[in-house]
């Protein structure tokens, strides 16, 4: 009998750090890490910091301000804060808030559509897109630079510049 207790308290303390394991948190101030995403979700906030994450990431997100965070692919990547600058290989799905943030991202695009979702103020998009897309810009003052399969653009607020290069 103790045994068999003591065995179902070591599997039940490996079901815990499992389920920890299974995302990535990174809060602070001032820091610098590399960190490597197996499909995990991944939460970043804090400031001043730099991030750089390798791999299959599951959801991100990013909030704070003054953060600069760079990754390889994202299932979804969501953007809260001010002046957040972040640069992705590869996401399905991006949504920006906050003010003054700068994304620079591909959507991967496909069926259904990758959507992009902006609001706040003053946010600065370089987007490429490889398939069908669709762009919610809303707010004020967004600059959205775009390439690649054209997307349906959705835009309500005021003052966006929008431009195909």
């Amino acid at each position: 009998m103790h045994k068999s207790f003591l065995y179902s308290g070591l599997l039940a303390a490996l079901a815990v750090v499992n389920v920890q394991a299974a995302s990535l948190e990174v809060n602070g101030s001032g820091l610098v890490q590399n960190l490597s995403c197996t499909g995990q979700d991944v939460s970043i906030g804090g400031n001043d910091n730099q991030i750089r994450l390798s791999g299959q990431c599951g959801a991100v997100l990013v909030q704070g301000w003054d953060l600069q965070v760079t990754l390889d692919k994202a299932h979804s990547l969501r953007v809260n804060g001010v002046n957040i600058q972040v640069r992705v290989e590869r996401t399905d799905s991006l949504s920006v808030d906050g003010s003054s943030n700068q994304i620079r991202a591909t959507l991967s695009g496909g069926e259904p559509p990758s959507v992009a979702s902006v609001a706040g103020a003053e946010h600065l998009l370089d987007l490429h897109f490889n398939g069908p897309a669709r762009v919610e810009l809303g707010g004020m003052d967004h600059r959205l630079d775009w390439h690649g399969h054209e997307p349906v653009i959705e835009a309500s607020g005021v003052r966006h510049q929008i431009d195909r290069w």
